[in-house]
């Protein structure tokens, strides 16, 4: 049954819709934060006991956040500010390790850098905090996969490029990443969307901006050797 975390723009919230059903006829709706103007850029995971655990962008802080459901339905809620060195959070995207804990990835307006934060703990008291790329501008439209040893998978935006980068992270906080221009011609690599298939091996789609205004795929020979990968175009579709 889905579960949704999602922005209430009319009063700058953070909500949740919980379904009871495939077709969530009937969703239990939960504000999960209303501590000013949150809830951008939201990402969920759920636990091995289906309570959600969502990252998102707090707009008047300019901080990551994190909410930590004690429940399925999210009535009662752990808060906490991640990371609040400058202007930081937009673009995350959430994982949840094998020990339940959470893995961010996310974009620093500041310096723009690509960083990650790695929790100790189910509420992220202490988290580890990684600047994994600050080659130019880079890190907007992230999307994050954990492999079967924990270590994070993170697909970006290099603005400065205008590419499609890869991070292959060598342990589980990502200290020394390996880093591919996955897709280079043109203007690629916006909104990415990263899963890793059935022998861990990554699958990014992402959106060809220019020339084409094309849906693309990159898909890989193995989880690490990002380098030999090879994209597969698929056509751009309107509905």
């Amino acid at each position: 049954n889905p579960v949704i975390s999602y922005y209430d723009a009319t009063n700058d919230d953070l909500k949740v819709a919980v379904c009871h059903d495939a077709a969530c006829i009937n969703p239990t709706l939960t504000t999960v934060d209303t501590g000013g103007d949150v809830g951008y850029f939201t990402s969920l995971a759920l636990t091995s006991s289906d309570n959600p655990v969502i990252s998102y962008y707090d707009n008047i802080n300019f901080n990551l956040k994190l909410a930590v459901c004690d429940d399925p339905v999210c009535s009662s809620v752990t808060k906490r500010a991640i990371d609040i060195a400058g202007v930081v959070g937009q673009f995350s995207s959430l994982a949840l390790n094998s020990q339940d804990f959470p893995v961010i990835s996310y974009w620093d307006a500041s310096n723009t850098n690509l960083k990650l934060a790695v929790c100790n703990n189910s509420t992220c008291t202490q988290p580890t905090i990684t600047t994994v790329d600050a080659i130019g501008d880079v890190g907007q439209y992230s999307s994050l996969a954990l492999t079967s040893a924990d270590t994070p998978i993170i697909s970006y935006y290099d603005t400065t490029n205008e590419d499609l980068k890869v991070a292959v992270c060598n342990d589980i906080a990502c200290t020394t990443p390996t880093m591919t221009t996955v897709d280079s011609p043109g203007n690629v690599g916006m909104h990415s969307s990263l899963s890793l298939d059935d022998s861990g091996f990554p699958v990014v789609s992402y959106y060809d901006s220019a020339p084409n205004n094309n849906l693309k795929v990159a898909t890989f020979n193995s989880p690490t050797a990002v380098a030999a990968g090879h994209q597969v175009f698929l056509p751009f579709v309107v509905r």
